[in-house]
């Protein structure tokens, strides 16, 4: 089985899915794997014909605005769309993912769960206000999800839900 933890940027998705990973899932981490497939030459040769770098520090002030985003996404997420779904596990997979719709978890996962926080509370959290609200702008989460995570309260009211979430995946 293969499930999606998907939310904004600082709502919390990598801790519980780390949580689900404790608990026996295999994690992967959709971020890590995309960070991965910059280091490909044929990824490399595009980003710097379309951005005049593939360095990920020169890329992060370059393309978080919609049209780049857009760019960098067209370049990257068939690589990596290709790479999730070749992921094959006799465990329960966890896909730590920020971007539901972009990299079509709905299709690659049998179940999504949604971890929610405030903007309050993300910005609350974050180390780079600036940069989260920027990322935030540009994400989208699905409007229903097979379970919810509330993550406005304390983490060990968090990891009962994700405890709870994980005996009725299991």
């Amino acid at each position: 089985m293969k499930i999606a933890v998907v939310g904004y940027a600082g709502s919390g998705k990598t801790r519980a899915a780390k949580e689900f990973n404790k608990m026996g899932a295999e994690l992967v981490d959709a971020d890590e794997i995309g960070h991965r497939l910059l280091n490909k030459k044929e990824i490399k040769r595009k980003l710097v014909k379309t951005f005049g770098t593939h360095e990920r520090k020169k890329l992060s002030k370059i393309v978080f605005n919609k049209n780049n985003i857009k760019k960098l996404n067209k370049i990257v997420h068939p690589y990596l769309i290709k790479e999730l779904n070749r992921i094959k596990s006799k465990k329960i997979t966890v896909f730590d993912a920020a971007l539901y719709y972009e990299l079509k978890l709905g299709s690659i996962c049998d179940k999504i769960i949604l971890v929610r926080a405030t903007k309050k509370n993300i910005l609350k959290r974050a180390k780079n206000k600036d940069k989260i609200k920027k990322i935030i702008k540009l994400q989208r989460m699905p409007k229903t999800a097979d379970f919810v995570i509330d993550n406005n309260k304390s983490f060990k009211e968090t990891k009962k839900t994700i405890a709870k979430i994980w005996g009725e995946i299991r």
